[in-house]
């Protein structure tokens, strides 16, 4: 944390994850004061990342929106544009795993490789285009 000038912070945007949220600012500030002491400039928070996000229209519709504006309101933080959906391709090419003197070793595989027309994909590229514009 000392040495980034960008930080995006992943959240399912549950309350007790949200809570967390306010450790997080902690840390950050404080990171900034030494950065501060160093001649550093601050960390540039890009965001809060809505990750495992559930795919219910109904939840993105009308739970999603208050989601995201509870943690601009109480946390001060702003939050990304791109949302990252609890999907299960995404958890299958991440669970993968490979054996190695009959020991399981994790061997997770991008997205963009297990399933290049899976949905995941757009929102990973879509969170690339938002992270390059805003850096």
């Amino acid at each position: 944390m000392i040495t980034t000038d960008y930080l995006i912070i992943p959240s399912d945007l549950k309350a007790f994850a949200n809570e967390g949220l306010r450790n997080v600012k902690n840390f950050i500030e404080e990171i900034n004061e030494f950065r501060d002491q160093i001649g550093v400039s601050e960390i540039n928070i890009l965001g809060v990342l809505p990750s495992k996000i559930p795919t219910n229209s109904r939840y993105i519709q009308y739970t999603l929106p208050r989601r995201k504006a509870i943690i601009q309101e109480r946390y001060n933080l702003p939050v990304m544009d791109s949302c990252i959906f609890q999907r299960e391709d995404l958890a299958k090419c991440l669970d993968r795993t490979v054996l190695i003197d009959d020991i399981e070793v994790p061997n997770p595989i991008s997205i963009f490789d297990y399933k290049s027309d899976e949905p995941s994909v757009e929102e990973f590229e879509n969170l690339a285009t938002e992270i390059i514009s805003k850096v």
